[in-house]
């Protein structure tokens, strides 16, 4: 509290550190991490337990979104001795893993970023495969409905996406990087609600 003067000097770069005085944690609530974080020693974590017996050895998870069910859908990848895959888990509003659907292309490193449910009741996901943006969507029940990759024209391009929304009219909207050589640009991608392709802009 009160006033402080600092004294620099005529370089380009000043570094600054500045110390806040912590306030108050907001309260947590017990069922909303406990299974993803196993903390609360009173209550068994189904979740941790299921994804420990489907015998792959190291995961991530970049994304998780509520369902209108009260449940969750996620999305990372899974490391399956030296393969790495994408997946994307349903959950019950109690944790519980309703169902969970892994994705990759040949012995190629796939990995989802994003995950978002749709109006008709699935699921699309994005990520990266073979230097291309990964498009997946899913039925309410896991069932593949389709898979898009795309990436620009460029001879040595690539891309990767980072993150999926629905738009109003059903159609899929993907945010993500695309690379030319050296260089790389801000890429939006957009497909209809049956995975046709729209357009693609690049900045």
């Amino acid at each position: 509290s009160g006033t402080k003067t600092m004294t620099g000097y005529s370089f380009k770069s000043v570094g600054v550190t500045i110390a806040l005085t912590p306030g108050t944690p907001p309260a947590l609530s017990q069922t909303a991490y406990r299974w993803f974080e196993n903390q609360d020693a009173t209550t068994s974590s189904t979740y941790i337990k299921s994804f420990a017996s489907t015998g792959f050895t190291n995961m991530k998870r970049y994304a998780v979104r509520p369902t209108s069910d009260g449940g969750y859908v996620t999305a990372g990848y899974i490391l399956v001795s030296t393969q790495q895959l994408g997946y994307i888990s349903k959950h019950a509003a109690n944790g519980t893993v309703t169902w969970m659907r892994s994705w990759r292309y040949g012995a190629i490193d796939t990995t989802f970023n994003d995950v978002t449910a749709t109006s008709d009741g699935g699921y699309v996901a994005v990520g990266t495969t073979n230097s291309q943006l990964l498009l997946v969507k899913y039925d309410s029940s896991g069932a593949l409905s389709w898979s898009r990759v795309w990436k620009n024209n460029a001879s040595a391009g690539g891309a990767s996406g980072s993150s999926v929304a629905e738009l109003t009219d059903g159609s899929i909207v993907v945010g993500g990087r695309s690379t030319q050589d050296i260089n790389s640009y801000a890429a939006v991608v957009k497909y209809n609600a049956s995975g046709t392709f729209q357009w693609s802009r690049e900045w």
